[in-house]
């Protein structure tokens, strides 16, 4: 007669047998008999559970136990009752389906108002981003209405980043805990007070204190729609559709600082330059009479009227989606859209030791969020880099198709990578070559070594932002696979966090105005070439994707994210038992 070893290498666990084979989760010992294997005839179920621990594990004839006392041993435990059967063919033993959690498994379900909140997510980040780039694409301006330096429009996207450090953990509880409604809801109220402050009337000499606090408060609010995409895109959309709502999110958020790189300088005019002494008086003396205020001082009311324009639009566009999120906005749908995403996460502590302790995180999360939280910030800083070299009409143009390029490439390769979501590593890789190329031109261009031109910065400036850009959001993929279990608030939050840090060392530096520019564009070029060698290293697992590549039945009655059963075409356990780490 042949029997069933039942065995698990984690003690005081709860034992799944499915066909010949154990899964151990939950945390119960209430079964303590000292039966480890059992017939299979008529008293052990494929696909049931049982309760016990290592020690109880012993090679046990089939003559040692019968039905009776087998049943015997489950009273007490309800569940244990509920999932012994007394009688099965062999064919039905050899089915690998657990009945009752069939009838316990997950309704999944999607819902078309996850378009309606998808957009006002990805409006959200739009906004964060345009009101964080808004003083990079008017620096020249900026400068010549308020008297700033370098130092000052540096500060003011610096403060955008270091909320990130202080408030990320705190916000990815909210999200993962509370729901995403709370979140969200403090978001948006965070950034229509920020850019409320900011168009507070004030003397240009004391107009910084509340522009700093505006660009204060809505860096806390953007620790949501930034480090939220992915956890989004998994509550509300189905796995093949979860890439694209993530790229949709993250990139319309980088399209937002695109804006501003455009309509900034299209509604802030430049400074006036006194032009070179030609010999004419008269022509001189033309030029300071038109560029003047009358007491011997430049004109810039226009400028200033330019900025404040800006802000009272920026300030405009918060209050609306605010009142937008308190309208509706849900925490979550009332069905899961996948069997993946109605699995109960770790909870957030546990979450974040598994996170420290996750090597493959780290390397995947520092290859993507260096490069990136770099090229941010030289982004927004593009016009002080170039300085009188390239016009800030003509740096911004250049942001704006850098950024829109990227928007386009992201949309289309995470919709390609929707149906191939294990080729994500080869295109990243594929991506950071380019992009590295394209910087170091760049560099190159701006040292004089290969010829200077508008049209070759143009270039290089927008390849690498198609390449750098566009892989952003199979990063965020990325990330969230290799660190299943974890909930997608906390894992996308660190990203952001280490995505912040590496801006802020990036401005800080820019604080020591006698190191000159030239460093930045080889900080830049040195972020990408050393990513490059970590995604060799990166060892990708797909947690998530081969739960859901399964029809695999849940109990909502175990705890710790517990996959009872899967029934794969090709029958493949092992591949189910690395993901949900057993």
């Amino acid at each position: 007669m042949n029997s069933h070893r039942c065995h698990s290498a984690i003690p005081e666990r709860e034992f799944v047998c499915v066909d010949d084979s154990f899964m151990a989760r939950g945390k119960s010992n209430n079964f303590s008999g000292p039966y480890g294997t059992f017939p299979s005839e008529g008293q052990l179920t494929p696909g049931a559970r049982y309760m016990g621990s290592e020690s109880n594990v012993l090679n046990a004839n089939s003559n040692d136990i019968s039905n009776q006392e087998l049943l015997d041993l489950a009273k007490g435990d309800e569940r244990l009752s509920e999932s012994l059967t007394t009688t099965r063919s062999n064919d039905e033993q050899q089915k690998p389906v657990l009945e009752k959690s069939k009838s316990e498994s997950p309704r999944t379900e999607v819902y078309k108002r996850r378009w309606y909140l998808l957009l006002v997510f990805a409006l959200s980040a739009l906004l964060w981003n345009a009101v964080w780039s808004t003083w990079g694409p008017i620096a020249q301006s900026a400068k010549d209405v308020y008297g700033w330096s370098d130092g000052d429009i540096a500060m003011f996207t610096w403060l955008g980043n270091i909320p990130f450090l202080v408030t990320m953990f705190p916000i990815a509880y909210l999200m993962d805990v509370k729901g995403m409604r709370i979140a969200m809801v403090l978001s948006c109220g965070l950034a229509f007070l920020g850019t409320g402050l900011r168009c507070i009337p004030c003397d240009v000499q004391y107009a910084k204190w509340p522009i700093y606090a505006g660009q204060l408060l809505n860096g806390v609010a953007g620790t949501v729609p930034m480090s939220g995409p992915a956890l989004l895109s998994g509550l509300w959309f189905p796995p093949n559709q979860r890439a694209t709502a993530t790229a949709f999110s993250t990139l319309l958020g980088y399209f937002g600082a695109c804006i501003s790189f455009v309509i900034g300088p299209l509604l802030v005019p430049e400074p006036y330059y006194p032009p070179p002494f030609n010999g004419s008086i008269l022509n001189n003396f033309k030029y300071m009479d038109s560029n003047s205020s009358g007491n011997g001082t430049a004109d810039t009311s226009a400028q200033k009227a330019g900025i404040m324009n800006i802000l009272y639009a920026e300030c405009g566009a918060a209050g609306v989606l605010f009142l937008l999120v308190i309208i509706y906005f849900p925490s979550k749908p009332p069905h899961p859209p996948s069997v993946s995403a109605s699995i109960p996460r770790e909870k957030y502590l546990p979450g974040l030791k598994m996170l420290a302790r996750n090597k493959q995180f780290w390397v995947t999360a520092v290859a993507y969020s260096v490069p990136i939280g770099v090229y941010e910030v030289w982004q927004v800083v593009l016009d002080v880099i170039f300085d009188s070299r390239v016009s800030q009409e003509t740096a911004g143009w250049m942001d704006f198709y850098a950024t829109l390029g990227g928007c386009i490439s992201g949309m289309l390769v995470s919709r390609f990578a929707d149906y191939f979501t294990r080729q994500m590593k080869l295109f990243l890789l594929v991506f950071y070559f380019f992009s590295a190329v394209a910087i170091l031109w760049c560099t190159l261009v701006v040292m004089d070594i290969l010829p200077f031109d508008v049209v070759s910065i143009y270039a290089a400036i927008v390849i690498g932002g198609v390449f750098l850009d566009g892989g952003a959001p199979l990063f965020f993929e990325l990330v969230i696979e290799v660190s299943y279990p974890v909930g997608e608030g906390v894992t996308s939050g660190c990203l952001q966090m280490i995505c912040a840090s590496a801006g802020i060392l990036f401005l800080s530096i820019l604080q020591i105005e006698s190191i000159g520019k030239l460093w930045m564009n080889w900080f830049f070029f040195g972020t990408i070439t050393m990513a490059m060698p970590l995604l060799f290293f990166i060892k990708t697992t797909y947690g998530r994707a081969d739960i859901d590549d399964c029809e695999v039945e849940v109990s909502p009655s175990i705890e710790d994210s517990s996959v009872i059963e899967q029934a794969c075409e090709d029958d493949d356990k092992t591949k189910l038992l690395k993901a949900v780490g057993i």
